[in-house]
């Protein structure tokens, strides 16, 4: 039996939605449709259906050559995927302003320039799920592609860095600089542009930001839009 059929196999058979496999000396990772109750159903849709959308966005994405995983092997109900390395984030939170973590965001803003640069959105592009092998930067999670346009993407892009940088100003910059020099202009405007329509949001917070403190998203809010509005 092949590699991939076995790693098949393995797919097909019950697990948790998320699955870290050992196979030949090397890690694979096997993603299911996520179980729900009938409540959630009801919220969140079809979960095979849903399953089925992402599974076409990655099959697309990998077809035309963007930074996704490569599938070692996939059906219905199950798609497995080579080992990526770590994300990001982890480099965020330890030192947002080390050379070795600039250059990895670099390259992650490059990578989501060149998905827009193929008529293409991730949909969340959050640093939890950006990861850095060997210099290669790779994406993840694939549920809300094609949702939005490019402009949102790089402002979750952003918020993710000034959330997991806790505002770090080089960390910001140097994921904007590089996504600018690489992207069609207009984004970063449009993107900038809706932007400063949430600076009130800043003001509005501001009655309960005791209640908040320590809720790194909410830390956040701040030093993203006083970025964006530079």
């Amino acid at each position: 039996m092949s590699l991939a059929d076995t790693l098949a196999a393995r797919g097909q058979a019950d697990g948790p939605r998320i699955e870290r496999v050992e196979a030949e000396g090397r890690t694979f990772w096997i993603k299911r449709p996520e179980s729900l109750s009938s409540r959630m159903r009801v919220q969140k849709g079809d979960p095979r259906a849903a399953f089925a959308r992402e599974r076409a966005a990655h099959e697309r994405f990998a077809a035309k050559g963007l930074p996704v995983p490569g599938i070692v092997a996939s059906g219905e109900s199950f798609v497995v995927t080579e080992d990526v390395g770590t994300p990001i984030r982890g480099m965020a939170r330890l030192s947002p302003s080390d050379p070795a973590f600039l250059d990895a965001l670099a390259r992650a803003a490059r990578a989501l320039a060149a998905f827009h640069a193929a008529g293409e959105t991730h949909g969340r592009p959050g640093l939890k799920d950006i990861c850095l092998r060997d210099g290669g930067i790779t994406f993840l999670d694939f549920e809300r592609a094609g949702k939005g346009d490019a402009a949102l993407d790089l402002l979750v892009f952003l918020f993710s860095v000034a959330v997991e940088t806790g505002g770090d100003l080089p960390a910001l910059t140097a994921a904007r600089d590089a996504y600018v020099a690489a992207a069609a202009p207009a984004t970063w405007d449009t993107a900038r542009r809706r932007a400063r329509l949430f600076a009130p949001l800043g003001h509005l917070l501001w009655p309960v930001r005791r209640l908040l403190h320590g809720n790194r998203e909410f830390d956040g809010v701040g030093p993203f839009l006083r970025f964006m509005a530079r």
